[in-house]
């Protein structure tokens, strides 16, 4: 059942208050951590790639390529019905508080006609658009295995990641503290070099340094 609690020890817990004094080292992931991306630019770019996937690699009408992507349309935390092929808004108890399929809003009435009483995961599995969810999938999959979004964004990465002045007086802080601080992501070399350069050296290109490092024991 959907709704069933985890085991506790696979919980993510936010802890409010955390008392440093015990703390000997922080890590950072790198990604949507450190480098937090410009989803107008770099979200429109991994939806582009995967157009041109689609098309190219899966069998997809060139049509699609005429797709323009919104930013602002959809978030983080939704939920895809691949039976139905309807982008569903749910709060805590599973309730299905919004559904569109494409740009049109389900009705209330349709709404809780269909989802009124749908409380089980497998419920939004069954296959009709699910090859479209697959296809989709592996054309964005695509995307990162064969480097091409990461390519476009070290080619430029004032385009696609913002700029915090922040990261340096933070770095700073916590060495000055004792703390050690280190890196973990799964992000390859050359990539993490070009994003840190950005980042905390302000350097891109020839400029790149190895100077970043200094900020870190790992």
């Amino acid at each position: 059942v959907w709704a069933s609690p985890l085991d506790p020890t696979r919980r993510v817990h936010c802890c409010r208050t955390l008392n440093m004094n015990s703390i000997t080292a922080v890590g950072f992931d790198m990604d949507y951590t450190l480098a937090v991306y410009k989803p107008e630019t770099f979200e429109n770019l991994a939806y582009t790639l995967t157009k041109n996937n689609l098309v190219k690699n899966l069998g997809y009408p060139e049509t699609i390529l005429d797709f323009k992507f919104d930013h602002n349309y959809m978030v983080r935390g939704l939920v895809i019905d691949k039976s139905r092929g309807n982008i569903l808004k749910m709060d805590r108890h599973k309730y299905v508080k919004l559904a569109y399929h494409g740009f049109t809003e389900l009705s209330r009435e349709e709404r809780i006609k269909t989802y009124g009483n749908a409380r089980i995961r497998e419920s939004f599995d069954e296959p009709m658009y699910f090859q479209l969810y697959t296809d989709v999938r592996a054309a964005v999959d695509m995307c990162h295995r064969d480097g091409s979004l990461k390519k476009a964004v070290a080619a430029n990465p004032g385009e696609y990641i913002f700029e915090d002045q922040n990261l340096v007086p933070l770095f700073k802080t916590l060495r000055n503290s004792g703390r050690k601080t280190f890196i973990v992501t799964n992000s390859l070399w050359d990539y993490t070099n070009v994003v840190m350069n950005f980042l905390l050296e302000g350097n891109v290109g020839k400029n790149m340094t190895y100077d970043w490092l200094k900020y870190f024991e790992v």
